[in-house]
């Protein structure tokens, strides 16, 4: 797989910026649904600024340009040899699988007990999954299912080396963000923090969120 064209297709998505918009622009056209209508105080704030490190960007660009979204299959060895950490890659390989995406190639590290916490959160999901357009002023709008979200919100909070890894399997799976860069994505999410996606959660009826990126405030979210 790791010469094959859907490899190279996902390689050429991996633009060098990372900014959110370019993601967005980068996205599929097919999420046409009306943005959501924000309830009356959206939740605007959450954790401290992020910044990914170096190798921390090599990883997410390895791991997901070694993923082949249409045949879910996740070539570990090929991710490897594009620079990405054995940890990286076993974190993001057990989240993969725990939503039966095959992973071929050796994977030499055990997943942390962060990642295999996450991957083991899943039940009845409720709630609407994808990029949902662009809702001014709060920007380009994603919404995550009951399931997913209790996902992304224990990756922002692990707070270990990884969550990168982790975070970017959990938003190629959980909310449809395939283009690249992804990079700038896990970034907002993980500044966002989990307090402020469990306050979104908590007023959700049905358990799902509506992650709104790019905008002013630069992150908000409210409850589907």
């Amino acid at each position: 797989m790791h010469a094959n064209t859907g490899r190279r297709k996902w390689q050429a998505l991996l633009l060098t910026t990372t900014t959110v918009v370019a993601l967005v622009l980068g996205a599929s056209s097919a999420a046409n649904a009306a943005p959501q209508t924000p309830p009356p105080t959206p939740v605007v704030s959450g954790g401290t600024p992020v910044t990914l490190t170096v190798q921390d960007e090599t990883d997410i660009a390895a791991v997901i340009g070694s993923t082949d979204t249409e045949a879910l299959v996740f070539d570990a060895a090929a991710a490897a040899q594009d620079g990405a950490t054995s940890q990286s890659i076993a974190d993001y390989a057990a989240v993969l699988e725990s939503e039966g995406w095959t992973v071929v190639g050796t994977v030499k590290a055990a997943p942390s007990a962060g990642s295999e916490r996450v991957a083991a959160l899943a039940a009845s999901c409720s709630g609407k999954n994808g990029y949902n357009g662009r809702y001014p002023p709060w920007g380009f709008q994603f919404g995550a299912n009951s399931c997913n979200t209790s996902k992304i919100i224990a990756a922002a909070g692990l707070g270990t080396a990884g969550v990168g890894a982790v975070t970017a399997a959990l938003l190629l799976v959980g909310v449809g963000a395939v283009a690249a860069p992804i990079a700038g994505l896990v970034t907002a999410v993980i500044g966002f923090g989990a307090a402020a996606m469990a306050t979104c959660q908590a007023f959700s009826s049905n358990g799902g969120i509506w992650l709104n990126i790019g905008g002013s405030p630069a992150a908000s979210c409210w409850g589907q």
